[in-house]
């Protein structure tokens, strides 16, 4: 009896042996010349080190595992093309170490199971096409840093971030279509004079800004749908006197509670830039502007007079 029960015994530590021991081991790569990484098949957890930037066939290497968990470890200063590109099964809040400096194109591209805040470090100047494209999990605060000038088109398309967005002082392009609906945000919307560029649909759809309203001075064009359906903003809409040319559907269906002040350079309106917006009271058309689109201000039920400038040419139909 005193010998089965050892056997036993030694075949139930045998078993646990196996299942947290052997089963748990990562074993360590090498990930180009200066990092290496580890994937514990029980955990499905991969952890990469070392000093430098992510190599360019890092997709290759972790398209075929299934992670659950993603450690990224201070020392590696890039997250590369594609690097976790549609890893669905990545879960949790992804926290990037302070020494990445560089996001690259696709990073998280489809990264639907992050979630929480998105914390981007300081000394990053750039956020590349797509990099957290299809994110729809991050449902946190989006905190961008300081040192941040680009971003790139589709970079947090439909994300689903919560709260206020806070754009950096030194931000200078917003490319195509990098808010597109992402219905969490709320509070005003500031952007900053150092922004030279706001591509197509850069705000589009988002539909939750309930604050103020500030475009850049400098900025000379308003894109195409550039903040079509932001929010219901309060105040006015003021456009600043560098800005020549108004996108079709610029600012449609906006819940702008104040009035719209036209900035003097003003050339072009385009097509239906304003509809559905909520302004109130007398919109004055500048005299260099020689085109307005057609139904420029259609559903715009508040507003009580257009004057027109002596320079109109054309108001299409």
């Amino acid at each position: 009896m005193k010998s089965s029960k050892v056997l036993i015994l030694g075949i139930v530590m045998i078993g646990v042996s196996m299942m947290f021991g052997c089963g748990s081991k990562s074993t360590v790569n090498p990930l180009g010349d200066n990092l290496t990484y580890s994937y514990n098949k029980h955990s499905k957890t991969l952890t990469i080190s070392g000093q430098g930037d992510m190599p360019e066939d890092t997709w290759e290497t972790f398209r075929e595992l299934s992670i659950k968990h993603l450690v990224i470890e201070e020392g590696v200063t890039s997250i590369a093309k594609s690097a976790f590109y549609c890893h669905s099964e990545i879960t949790g809040q992804i926290k990037l170490p302070k020494s990445v400096n560089k996001i690259e194109d696709f990073a998280f591209y489809g990264c639907s199971g992050l979630d929480g805040d998105l914390i981007i470090p300081e000394g990053v100047t750039k956020i590349s096409d797509y990099a957290f494209r299809g994110c729809e999990g991050l449902n946190g605060k989006l905190v961008l840093p300081s040192t941040l000038t680009d971003i790139g088109e589709e970079a947090f398309y439909k994300a689903g971030f919560t709260g206020e967005l806070v754009l950096p002082e030194k931000l200078e392009r917003i490319g195509r279509a990098v808010f597109y609906e992402c219905t969490g945000f709320s509070g005003d919307l500031i952007i900053p004079d150092s922004v030279k560029v706001i591509e197509d649909y850069a705000f589009a759809y988002i539909k939750g800004f309930d604050g103020i309203f500030k475009l850049p001075e400098g900025i000379d064009e308003i894109a195409f749908c550039a903040f079509s359906g932001c929010g219901n903003f309060k105040g006015d809409l003021v456009i600043p006197k560098s800005v020549t040319v108004i996108g079709d559907s610029a600012f449609g269906y906006n819940g702008f509670d104040g009035r719209l002040k036209l900035g003097t350079d003003v050339t072009d309106i385009g097509n239906q830039a304003f509809s559905g917006c909520g302004f109130i009271g007398k919109v004055i058309i500048p005299e260099g502007v020689s085109t307005i689109g057609y139904a420029t201000f259609k559903d715009c039920i508040n507003i009580e007079e257009v004057e027109f400038g002596d320079g109109l040419q054309v108001i299409s139909e």
